[in-house]
């Protein structure tokens, strides 16, 4: 994808929400540039994102259709009627976002596949589509030198992911590698990586499982690391281990090895299933929901902060839920005051965080920021935290607004400390409803990671040849701690009825627009997990063909199936489903069939 803007700085933002998504997108700040970029980059241009007010833009556009008859071409901020040359080449037209800010990006990329879903352009593994290419975060730097004129540091910088960028010294960026294609391998003989969660960059989260005969499900965390830097890595993990609170991510074991020549630390700690950010994706919080998030964060928080330690990245993607207890991540605290090198802050950061120190006060401002977003899925300034004084949305809440003000103070001796904010939160200012005594499930995320059922064992590959690094097992943790259940075991064809009823099959949900996108048939299979009472407790996508849009919604879908009770002595018991839904211009057809180990 090519995206070309004057406005350099949206290009590249625009193009880290298209990477992350699974496309290969590179900014240009005019036409003559973007021109140049495909045969420099030797890639194909699937899709076109342009500015029709730059000089040359009707010519441009014509040149890739040309060269490429299946080519989109999305206009952006154009009014068509001004734009005759262009506007009739212009297959949807988008308005910019009117801030810069994760949320509206991913709604801005969602809108993108679903009235272009099919032609648009295939997610591919990484490397996979443009041979030996450095990924774009790579080329970030290169590219914003080259077009921009002028060396510095990239808009990335800036962005939410930048407060992902808070680790140890850098590796070697040669080592970048496509994390999603790492799945199926087993790291240090012992961890089987089940399914990618997330991550990009240096380092990334996997599903894998712990525990021998009964096996329960854990998250395993890798991060690129060289000789200069495996020691540091794990040796803040296991300062980090030593914290215990109901209200952190359980940290088990943390190690070092090597997968071929990639050196790697790794840290296995409690899987979460629940994160608040899947939320934001779909609504904000009510005030209810807002204050049972609040309370057990400002209690790990206040924790931590006694013992020395600072968050340093809160955000509502680092806010987890397991079972009925909310909890915040703990792979990244760091001892108070310890320097990280300085860095332009991002939209979670507190303005002081540009000198390179991490603080306290700077993670009361995270959380300020955070519990805006999470109450009106806008950011509390519109451009920035870089020392402005906090424009507070007209959606927040007013029992909130007190606390959200104290906690983004520019000053960070001016704010207040969790300690004082708990106290505010339990004030009577801050009157939302009647309280039970009994802290209630998180009821407002859906996990959409959900757990695949495996029917065999991963097998080890044959690339791990590098010998296993040392293992450091981590402190254990209280009983309270262990809530991580077992992973369901593979069924019998003995245990299972001869016929199994479908009582409810749902259809997905799909726009008039994108379903007259379909030209034949577009198929998509999702596996499902089914327990005994006959709902699915995990879904996952088998084959999602080349559109995310209609992917996503068969996965949806899918989850609100529900299937007979199979009325076995064993609660437990469970079955594998494979189900396919066939979308057309007509409409969407469904079947189902289980799966027989």
């Amino acid at each position: 994808m090519l995206i070309v803007d004057s406005d350099l700085g949206f290009a590249f933002w625009l193009g880290q929400g298209l990477d992350e998504a699974g496309y290969h997108a590179f900014p240009a700040k005019n036409v003559a540039d973007a021109t140049a970029l495909p045969d420099e980059l030797k890639a194909t241009v699937d899709l076109v994102i342009v500015n029709p007010a730059l000089s040359g833009a009707a010519e441009f556009i014509e040149t890739f259709r040309r060269r490429n008859e299946g080519i989109k071409v999305v206009g952006l901020r154009g009014d068509p009627t001004r734009l005759p040359a262009a506007a009739a080449r212009i297959d949807l037209w988008c308005r910019k976002p009117e801030s810069r800010h994760p949320f509206q990006r991913r709604q801005w990329i969602e809108r993108v596949e679903e009235l272009l879903p099919v032609n648009l352009c295939q997610k591919r593994p990484r490397g996979a589509a443009l041979g030996n290419l450095l990924p774009f975060e790579m080329l970030s730097g290169w590219l914003w030198e080259r077009l921009s004129g002028s060396p510095g540091p990239s808009a990335l910088a800036a962005d939410s992911a930048g407060s992902e960028a808070l680790e140890e010294p850098q590796p070697d960026p040669a080592r970048i590698v496509a994390w999603k294609e790492w799945e199926g391998l087993v790291i240090d003989g012992q961890f089987a990586l089940r399914r990618h969660l997330g991550g990009a960059g240096e380092s990334a989260v996997f599903l894998t499982q712990i525990g021998g005969p009964a096996p329960r499900n854990a998250a395993i965390k890798l991060q690129l690391a060289g000789s200069a830097t495996t020691e540091a890595i794990l040796s803040r993990w296991e300062r980090a281990a030593e914290l215990s609170h109901p209200g952190l991510i359980q940290l088990l074991q943390a190690g070092s090895c090597r997968l071929g020549e990639i050196g790697l630390a790794y840290l296995v700690m409690e899987y979460a299933e629940e994160s608040v950010a899947e939320v934001l994706s779909e609504r904000p919080l009510t005030a209810d929901e807002a204050r049972e998030m609040l309370e057990p964060v400002l209690d790990a928080l206040q924790y931590a902060h006694q013992n020395g330690f600072v968050h340093g990245r809160l955000k509502p993607s680092n806010i987890l839920a397991l079972g009925n207890t909310v909890k915040i991540s703990s792979d990244g605290l760091r001892p108070a005051g310890e320097a990280f090198g300085a860095r332009e802050p991002g939209v979670y950061d507190p303005p002081e965080s540009a000198h390179g120190s991490l603080s306290a006060p700077g993670d009361v401002w995270s959380l300020g920021v955070t519990l805006v977003e999470a109450l009106t899925l806008r950011l509390p300034f519109p451009e920035g935290p870089q020392g402005k004084r906090a424009a507070l949305p007209e959606a927040l809440p007013p029992a909130f607004r007190e606390i959200v003000l104290q906690s983004l103070r520019p000053d960070p001796l001016q704010r207040e400390t969790v300690a004082e904010i708990s106290s505010r939160l339990h004030g009577t200012s801050l009157t939302l409803g009647p309280r039970s005594g009994v802290t209630p499930r998180m009821p407002f995320v859906r996990w959409v990671y959900a757990v695949a059922a495996a029917a065999a064992a991963v097998a080890l590959s044959a690339v791990l040849t590098g010998p296993a690094g040392p293992q450091r097992q981590l402190p254990p943790a209280s009983t309270e701690q262990q809530v991580m259940q077992p992973a369901p075991g593979p069924q019998r064809v003995a245990d299972r009825p001869a016929a199994r009823q479908i009582l409810e099959q749902v259809l997905p949900e799909v726009s008039a627009e994108a379903r007259h996108t379909l030209r034949g048939t577009l198929l998509v299979t999702v596996g499902v997990q089914v327990n005994s009472s006959g709902l699915v407790v995990s879904a996952h996508l088998n084959s999602p063909g080349p559109s995310p849009y209609f992917a996503s919604r068969a996965l949806q879908a899918a989850q609100r199936w529900k299937f007979a009770p199979l009325g076995l002595p064993a609660p437990s018991r469970s079955e594998d489903w494979i189900l396919q839904f066939r979308y057309s211009a007509k409409g969407t057809e469904a079947a189902a069939s289980p799966v027989r180990p």
